[in-house]
């Protein structure tokens, strides 16, 4: 991110200097509401915000604002399609108002899937002055979402919390008829994931592949999912990230994963794995999760295809012809995509929910978990200014999770998430080659 601090900004009395994490879309900062400690004293300014969730907790507050570019012009094609497609599932915010449009999609689309519970109800806020961070082509505007800090409890407890930060990623399988022959014995049988990490293997992105695998963080299993959790410790990529007492560590040695096993008092990384795990067993946010990641029954080439045609572009891709031969000869027959095409031909409706239910599926498999956690042993975090409501226990262990990330994924995507997986799975295919000797 460049080697420039963040100047500081303020809303509200909220000074936010502390660099929380950065997407490829948006970073985060967190503040402290000053006060003298008192959970409930500091929020009397804060009424018109009296919307938000966990009303106990916003004395830590977030303001993630977007990383913007320089601004491009839209397709207004693609604007209009957009317009027509979400109107149909409530979004009826200007979506150039991009913070806007991502709150109401959050609060009108993903909560009902996903279960408001999760969610940190959010809302815009001018930032004054605005948040800039020099260094690497990176500006801030003026303006962020403000929303409670998932990372922490509460003020009392700030020091004996540890947040995972989870970015699961897709915990399924493409079975669909519209996935290309030649494609089919690895989207059928492998992760995305594991498939993404033999590219970025390739390229150089990684030094070695991660053991971690959705397929086994999502399945249910006790055991496979200790183990997934078990490898994001080991090898955290980007899909794991640590938090001891609302400040961003590294979580790899003993200021990292060692110090949280401190103290949530777990002897060891597989301890606070299967802590983690029963968590997330006893929420069943997983569940609700891969349900909203399988929304779309169909692969991005169907997608993107259907997109293309819809806005007049004509077809650019070779793999989806009546029928194809791959490189040993054998013939495919690719029907299947052009019955697709034909059976939502005619059909408005049914071909906006397509694309809208590929974009919720999108935000679903690139959002991250947030796994807060407190030691309950005691001194309950309920006698510490924190109601029960907003509170999980198993065992010792008080938990709060919150799933974010939620944003609106705009159909420029499709072109950028097609041309990835064909990369993804041509690196694979030459992988197979290697591995066979061919």
């Amino acid at each position: 991110m460049g080697s420039s601090k963040p100047q500081t900004t303020t809303f509200d009395g909220t000074i936010f200097t502390t660099f929380k994490g950065k997407g490829n879309a948006n970073a985060v900062f967190g503040g402290t509401l000053p006060g003298d400690g008192d959970d409930h004293g500091d929020l009397d300014h804060l009424d018109h915000l009296d919307h938000l969730d966990h009303l106990d907790h916003l004395d830590h507050l977030v303001v993630r604002s977007r990383l913007r570019a320089r601004p491009s012009a839209r397709d207004p094609r693609l604007a209009g399609l957009e317009a027509r497609m979400w109107s149909r599932r409530g979004v009826t915010q200007d979506l150039e108002k991009v913070d806007d449009a991502h709150i109401q999609y959050a609060e009108t689309v993903v909560a009902p899937l996903l279960g408001a519970q999760y969610l940190a109800r959010a809302r815009r806020v001018a930032l004054d002055p605005p948040l800039r961070l020099l260094g690497d082509d990176i500006t801030f505007v003026d303006s962020g979402v403000i929303m409670a800090d998932g990372t922490l409890l509460t003020k009392r407890l700030k020091e004996r919390v540890v947040c995972i930060e989870i970015k699961p990623k897709f915990g399924g399988l493409v079975h669909c008829a519209t996935v290309h022959g030649r494609h089919r014995h690895l989207k059928k049988s492998t992760s995305r994931y594991q498939l993404h990490q033999v590219l970025k293997l390739q390229q150089g992105a990684i030094d070695r592949v991660s053991a971690y695998d959705p397929l086994d963080l999502f399945s249910g299993d006790p055991e496979r999912m200790q183990a997934a959790l078990e490898a994001l410790m080991d090898v955290p990529q980007n899909n794991l990230a640590l938090f001891l007492g609302g400040d961003r560590v590294d979580p790899i040695g003993q200021t990292g994963i060692e110090a949280a096993c401190a103290v949530l008092g777990r002897a060891t990384s597989s301890h606070l794995a299967a802590t983690v795990r029963d968590v997330l067993v006893h929420e069943g946010v997983l569940d609700k999760l891969l349900q909203m990641q399988t929304l779309c029954k169909y692969d991005v080439h169907a997608v993107e295809l259907l997109c293309r045609r819809l806005i007049g572009d004509p077809d650019d891709s070779d793999d989806y012809k009546h029928s194809d031969e791959s490189k040993d000869g054998t013939t495919y027959d690719c029907t299947a995509m052009n019955a697709f095409l034909d059976r939502v031909a005619g059909d408005e409706s049914r071909r906006l929910d397509v694309l809208a239910d590929y974009c919720i599926a999108a935000t679903a498999r690139d959002c991250s978990i947030l796994v807060a956690m407190t030691l309950d042993a005691g001194n309950s975090p309920t006698k510490q200014g924190i109601s029960p409501r907003q509170l999980g226990i198993v065992g010792d262990i008080a938990y709060r999770v919150t799933v974010v990330d939620l944003d609106i994924k705009p159909l420029e995507k499709l072109a950028v998430h097609k041309r990835l997986d064909l990369d993804i799975l041509r690196a694979n295919n030459a992988n197979d080659d290697i591995n066979s000797g061919r």
